[in-house]
């Protein structure tokens, strides 16, 4: 515009323009009426920036006014042809102008209309159509990329200096804990003279005395070293420290602390935007316009203002989508933005539920509404995770506020209602496994906080939403038998189309390309014959759908089960509150009637079922503080299992009906508790649960005719159902542990554990060995020796998986290496010299008495064995004993004159200790391996068949009480032999 107006001046001058086209009067004329319009106009402007200054907008929004006002280009014009006019005015008599003086004021001054117009133009479309807002949110999207700056900055600074210094020092990754046997040396910045921020680093001067500060510690010490860009540096902040396994932890040369200072700049500001301030000052603009509007009881503000954080949320999001920086870095900042609008939107909330205006808490809920369903589109689970959990804690605030409209609680559960429908069918839509897993992750998450607010529904004594909340899931939208039919049909299209294929496939390949193809396929897993199918891609895509499919079925059933068992669950603790007096009479009535009501024999059965299996739904969240706590001293909280079983005991008395069971025809055919099979445990005894129930605890709004309640009559076939279950079920599981396979992967599992711990505990054999005297030779059945073990029916439950059992693995391979031990002792008695054990002496001078007194070389002592927790003791605490490098107290050496014996500990039950002595070349043991292994294992399934020929022996019960064993053999195939003298023996009688 400037140029423009001055190009137009200076052309009309140079062409001379008529001057009877102009109004020739005073310039001063003009020059007061260009003076008075621009006085004018940016007092207006002044005002109106001091008032968006003062009262809303925050850093970097007045900045971003200016600029898109231009009002800043425009004083600069109107100044300067102020000052131009003023000249023309001081120093040209009105007589003396020329028409390139009247052109310029006339030009000048048009332009000075015009670029004040185009100001005030562009100000009041800023302002009027929420632009200001817009820059705004810009200043925050600008912070974000600032902060996502900062780190990548950070990250370059701590690469580079990883790579720049010696390998051996540890850089930004000090030990969590450190060894409380090392110490600690440490400088911070008040020792090395740094304060403030690190704005720069010499490199090379860095890598130069940290070079030096490693080199003047020992080989052992470890130097850590704690920088990088933007660290700010004060008294705490460790830059160098030192952990060494010596007693005092060696210090650094104060010189090589010096060059490490002058390698490090410090500032007290940082020389760049981190982005933070901007973030938070824009971000607080909008919370308090938001709080404002909402204390205001203004619905239409508080829309736009939860649109300004949608569109903050939209903006961060596309920008985690963008190449600012690297995609997970990128993740953790957008990340931690979104957290900060979550709690923002949670704030919203607080005092949304303070308000209780219902237009209000309509808005926000749509906008949670809004941010789940994004989050959920987007595949985000853990952010819809923590967005979705904001339903829980708005029910919470408005439900604490006794003036909320019941409308308002409604137009919430609507929210969740609806978004129910929304993620259930996006599962059908689903058209890849991968989304398919995905959608279903996030409808878990769903229900989890649908399980809290139930939760929070009884704790809050609202029967009604309870009853809203049970609803939910049931929903038609997981129908299993829907994706039953994608298969059905899917599958029936892949075989259609694969028979086609081949076909095609035969007619197009000769005889001998077709048998390259089938060798390759055999060698490939048919791979490669696959690839060469005419429809192979709409075959990969009709498995994939398959695929989808399938996971589609588990999701749904996953869904089914999980909510039966929240179900469940929450009815449980509504009826254990309403016993303890925690939830009023009247709201437990309100939920007999619409909830408890819809439950039957077998949907009762299934919710327990499925409440008790391993690891019941969150229980853990329900075991809330009882009511009583405060009031004694202790509260014995009740079982997860007395919970649910009181409420399984109390609807079955009310369902079961009397006349269709007699006390003596119950059978596993016609009791249904017989169907109360949960996995991976035993169900529990209800016994006295029964017993316990009065029929004064009997809704009667459960009851169809409360004066025909028979209560004793159905508490006596309850409990024989119970017995009778019990009995039927562990029958029942008797059988399947007889029909069952054993499990390789359990029984390879055993002979690992198994062969360990005989290793382990053989210390006689671990002694052998370390001196080098273990001869190992593979096995053959011709010439190895007999096998020292056993064999015995081991339960074979053992080796099934999905069951609990307690094995003594560890106890018996001790057994088996002390019977061993103690046949070599016995066998090569002989080759032993036993000595006389004086009770008054202590042990450590006996054992070392007989070292010096032993007529061979002393330095042929070469290992000492020690049976019993008296002389291992004795041993360890005696001056005798040196502790060595291992890890555990007992690990060492007997030293006796500079001879160091190794110690070992328990095998030898005969003697309290054995000193092995003399020539190494008298002893051997030769070890024979089948396939390697140390311990030959096996174990074979129990035959039905009876070796008695006793007809007897094969009926049901006992092909059963058989089933329920594997024989067991365990092996081992050595030979230990002596030539000569090899050990001393004492015994303390």
């Amino acid at each position: 515009m400037i140029p423009l107006s001055l190009g137009l001046v200076f052309s009309l001058a140079y062409f001379e323009y008529p001057g009877e086209l102009l109004i020739y009067g005073s310039i001063e004329a003009g020059w007061q009426a260009q003076l008075t319009i621009t006085s004018l106009s940016f007092v207006v402007l002044i005002f109106l920036l001091e008032q968006i200054n003062r009262s809303r907008y925050r850093e970097g929004v007045l900045r971003s006014f200016l600029s898109s006002s231009r009002v800043m280009p425009v004083l600069y014009y109107t100044l300067s042809a102020s000052v131009i006019l003023t000249y023309l005015t001081y120093y040209h008599s009105p007589e003396n102008s020329q028409p390139l003086f009247l052109d310029a004021t006339f030009f000048f001054l048009v332009g000075t209309i015009v670029a004040i117009g185009y100001v005030y133009y562009r100000a009041v479309r800023l302002v009027f159509s929420d632009l200001l807002e817009k820059l705004t949110i810009q200043q925050i999207n600008k912070g974000i990329r600032l902060r996502a700056m900062d780190r990548e900055r950070v990250q370059n600074s701590e690469s580079i200096i990883r790579d720049r210094l010696p390998e051996s020092v540890h850089v930004n990754n000090p030990p969590i804990r450190a060894d409380p046997n090392q110490t600690v040396r440490s400088y911070d910045a008040n020792e090395t003279g740094l304060d403030g921020y690190v704005v720069d680093i010499d490199i090379d001067r860095l890598s130069t005395a940290i070079s030096q500060a490693k080199d003047s510690l020992g080989e052992s010490d470890d130097l850590f070293v704690n920088l990088k860009l933007g660290l700010e540096m004060q008294r705490g902040i460790n830059l160098l420290s030192v952990y060494s396994d010596s007693t005092i932890a060696p210090s650094i040369p104060s010189e090589v602390i010096e060059s490490t200072q002058e390698a490090i700049y410090c500032s007290k500001s940082l020389p760049w935007k981190t982005g933070d301030s901007i973030v938070e000052k824009n971000m607080s603009h909008i919370s308090e316009e938001t709080r404002r509007a909402i204390t205001e009881s203004n619905p239409v503000e508080v829309e736009a203002n939860l649109e300004r954080y949608s569109l903050l949320l939209e903006s961060a999001l596309e920008l985690e989508q963008g190449s600012f920086v690297n995609s997970d870095e990128a993740s953790k900042i957008v990340d931690g933005h979104v957290d900060s609008i979550l709690r923002e939107i949670y704030r919203i909330i607080e005092a949304v539920a303070e308000s209780g205006v219902t237009e209000i808490v309509t808005a926000v809920r749509a906008e949670i509404f809004r941010f789940a369903l994004k989050f959920h589109r987007r595949r985000e689970p853990s952010r819809f995770q923590r967005t979705v959990g904001l339903y829980n804690s708005f029910y919470r605030n408005l439900s604490a506020n006794p003036n909320v409209d019941s409308e308002a609680l409604r137009s919430l559960l609507y929210s969740v209602d609806n978004l129910s429908t929304s993620i259930f069918a996006s599962l059908k839509d689903a058209d890849t496994p991968k989304d398919a897993e995905s959608v279903g992750k996030n409808i878990a998450d769903f229900y989890e906080v649908v399980d809290d607010m139930l939760r929070s529904a009884l704790q809050l004594g609202d029967g009604e939403t309870f009853n809203n909340l049970w609803e939910l899931g049931q929903i038609g939208s997981y129908r299993v038998s829907d994706y039953r039919g994608i298969i059905d049909r899917t599958s029936a299209e892949y075989d259609q189309e694969l028979r086609s294929s081949l076909v095609t496939l035969v007619h197009e390949l000769s005889n001998d390309t077709i048998s390259q193809i089938q060798d390759q396929g055999e060698n490939s897993g048919g791979e490669d014959l696959l690839g060469r199918l005419p429809d192979f891609p709409k075959l990969v895509r009709l498995q994939n759908r398959l695929i989808t499919a399938e996971i589609q079925i588990e999701v749904a059933q996953s869904i089914r089960d999980n909510f039966k068992k929240i179900q469940f669950v929450a009815a449980s603790h509504a009826y254990r509150m309403q016993q303890v007096g925690d939830l009023e009479p009247t709201e437990f009535s309100k939920i007999c009637q619409t909830s408890l009501s819809q439950y039957d024999v077998h949907g009762l059965i299934d919710g327990y079922t499925l409440a008790i299996s391993k690891a019941p739904h969150g229980m853990s969240k329900w075991n809330w503080n009882d009511s009583n706590a405060f009031k004694n001293a202790w509260v014995e909280m009740p079982s997860d299992d007395e919970v649910l079983g009181e409420f399984f005991c109390y609807m079955m008395l009310i369902l079961i009906d009397p006349d269709e069971y007699e006390l003596d025809g119950i059978t596993e055919y016609n009791n249904p508790l017989a169907e109360v099979e949960p996995k991976e445990r035993k169900p529990p005894n209800l016994r006295s649960i029964i017993s316990n129930i009065e029929k004064e605890d009997i809704a009667v709004e459960l009851l169809s005719s409360a004066d025909k309640f028979e209560f004793e009559e159905r508490r006596r076939i309850l409990q024989v159902m119970n017995t009778n279950a019990r009995k039927i079920l562990k029958e029942r599981n008797r059988k399947a542990i007889a029909d069952a396979d054993i499990d390789d992967d359990l029984v390879a599992e055993f002979r690992d554990t198994y062969e360990e711990e005989f290793c382990q505990r053989f210390i006689l054999r671990t002694v052998l060995d370390d001196l080098g005297q273990l001869n190992v030779v593979e096995y053959d059945k011709d010439t190895s020796p007999l096998p020292s073990g056993y064999s015995v029916n081991y339960p074979k439950i053992a080796f099934l998986p999905n069951h609990e059992v307690i094995t003594h693995i560890g106890r018996d391979a001790q057994s088996h290496a002390d019977t061993i031990t103690s046949a070599w002792i016995s066998d090569n008695r002989d080759n032993i010299n036993e000595v006389e054990m004086d009770p008054e002496k202590p042990l450590p001078e006996k054992i070392a008495e007989v070292v010096r007194s032993e007529p061979a070389n002393p330095n042929d002592s070469h290992a000492l064995i020690l049976s019993g927790v008296r002389a291992r003791a004795a041993v360890r605490d005696s001056d005798y004993f040196q502790r060595g490098d291992g890890s555990t107290a007992d690990s060492g050496v007997f030293t006796v004159d500079n001879n160091e014996i190794p110690t070992y500990y328990g095998g030898v039950e005969k003697y309290d200790f054995l000193l092995l002595i003399g020539e190494l070349s008298a002893l051997e043991l030769v070890e024979y391996r089948n396939n390697g292994q140390v311990v030959d294992i096996e174990v074979d399934a129990i035959s039905h068949e009876s070796n008695s020929g006793d007809d007897s022996d094969r009926s049901e019960d006992n092909i059963i009480d058989r089933g329920q064993y594997v024989h067991l053999q365990i092996k081992h195939y050595a030979e230990f032999s002596t030539t000569s003298y090899f050990a001393v023996g004492g015994k303390v009688d």
